[in-house]
């Protein structure tokens, strides 16, 4: 990037959140997630569309949170913001976020979203540590190719940027090697939309950079379960 790191470093928190009814029924966002299908070209991964009711989606996209971030890291094409939601299985600086974000934050921790996880990559999580948060990709950032740590096992990403247009950039593109240019798949970071991958050493992904100019930010959610 060309922007300094200061331009986008921040620490401010956000306001306490809203209290929106909690309650709601993640036994369904977890059952789209055991039932959806993992690719296995040009490695093991899976799309899923609508993982949220439209309302849950557009209460969570709505109070997602837009301060508390810090600079992910200086080096070049490896630059957006995060916020951590949870560190080993337990939710951090949540005093701010929303009921509907407090909620699906202790999901995302829990034993049931674990057992979705692993019924779609057939992979065995039990032991591993999660690992969650949020990011904000804001005009002239990306991430370059790489395939993840190799302490990572499984990674999802979760979209939260309603009427995002793929003329902004910010897709995920699956890729068929280290080289930018193979792409296998174009993913559009459309709100409730999720993509799950299994790592491995040729599990090459992207974040093309979102257009500078432009009056949007990309977000998501990021979710690692480690070793």
């Amino acid at each position: 990037m060309t922007e300094p790191a200061t331009a986008f470093d921040t620490i401010d928190a956000d306001p306490a959140g809203p209290e929106d009814p909690a309650g709601y029924d993640w036994s369904a966002v977890t059952g789209r997630i055991a039932g959806a299908t993992l690719e296995s070209v040009p490695f093991e991964w899976s799309v899923i569309d609508g993982l949220f009711d439209p309302e849950l989606a557009a209460t969570l996209a709505a109070s997602f949170p837009s301060a508390g971030y810090r600079l992910s890291s200086t080096q070049p094409d490896y630059t957006f913001l995060y916020r951590g939601l949870i560190n080993e299985g337990t939710l951090i600086n949540a005093g701010s976020l929303s009921a509907a974000w407090r909620e699906f934050g202790k999901v995302l921790a829990g034993d049931a979203y674990r057992a979705a996880m692993q019924q779609l990559t057939g992979r065995d999580l039990d032991g591993l540590k999660v690992y969650g948060g949020f990011c904000r990709y804001e005009p002239g950032c990306s991430l370059r190719p790489h395939p993840d740590r190799p302490i990572r096992v499984l990674t999802q990403t979760i979209y939260f940027s309603p009427h995002w247009n793929e003329q902004w950039g910010g897709s995920l593109l699956i890729l068929r090697s280290a080289d930018p240019g193979q792409v296998h798949r174009r993913v559009t970071p459309v709100l409730g939309r999720s993509v799950v991958f299994v790592r491995s050493d040729h599990s090459w992904h992207a974040v093309e950079r979102v257009r500078r100019g432009i009056d949007a930010v990309r977000r998501s959610l990021l979710l690692h379960y480690s070793r």
